[in-house]
């Protein structure tokens, strides 16, 4: 399956990896990109659980034409099962939580190298998405995102989106398109480029999700302002 460039994926929706009603809402939503969430919407103890439903639901994802990805939790905690459960579901990306090291994603890489040799996948074809959620992240996303070939997108937790380019700069990106995008004033590398996927996010409040409240991005399709609403957090 070839994956969708980054610019083509508008929407990227989070939910619990251990609420089965929430992943029929996620297939229906229409989202571009579903990203199961092992780690903060999902509570140590239903991960088992949350394992378990993996592999039917990236199977929904490909019928559904989404593309499927699985946020695992740190290598150093639970990330290691999580990691083996999703491998032999075979989504299209994993998510990493908290990346703020370059050391931190080709640890990850590696890993996937040794389980897409076991499985007889092809190899480099799963990406990575780190997460930048802490400072840190945010300030070393270039060489973050530079850290693996898997890395097409990055979601820092920053505005605008831009481009992170992991080579000498040869282009600009003139226009915004979607929900990955490239900013106007953003250079393009001239190997390969990983976008950001912007920040401003709204919240998808459900009564059943007692976990931290998913986030969707909601830009518009065309080379125009992006649509940005946030609901208030009960």
């Amino acid at each position: 399956m070839t994956l969708p460039d980054p610019d083509l994926r508008r929407t990227w929706l989070f939910g619990p990896g251990a609420d089965a009603r929430m992943h029929e809402a996620m297939l229906a939503s229409g989202a571009d990109a579903l990203i199961l969430d092992l780690e903060d919407f999902t509570p140590a103890p239903r991960r088992a659980t949350a394992r378990r439903l993996l592999h039917g639901f990236v199977e929904r994802c490909r019928a559904n034409g989404s593309l499927a990805a699985v946020r695992i939790n740190a290598l150093e905690a639970d990330g290691t099962q999580d990691l083996a459960a999703a491998m032999a579901a075979r989504p299209d990306v994993i998510a990493y939580p908290m990346s703020e090291r370059a050391t931190q994603i080709q640890s990850l890489d590696a890993a996937i190298d040794r389980w897409e040799a076991e499985l007889g996948l092809r190899a480099g074809s799963i990406e990575i998405l780190p997460v930048c959620e802490t400072a840190l992240g945010v300030v070393d996303v270039r060489a973050i995102a530079a850290a693996s070939a898997r890395v097409r997108c990055a979601a820092p937790r920053t505005s605008p989106p831009t481009c992170v380019p992991s080579a000498a700069p040869t282009r600009s990106s003139s226009t915004t398109r979607g929900a990955v995008s490239s900013s106007s004033a953003a250079p393009r590398a001239s190997s390969r480029s990983t976008h950001l996927i912007p920040s401003t996010m709204s919240r998808a409040r459900s009564a059943r999700l007692t976990t931290p409240a998913a986030w969707v991005t909601v830009r518009s399709h065309w080379s125009g302002p992006s649509t940005r609403r946030r609901s208030t957090r009960r």
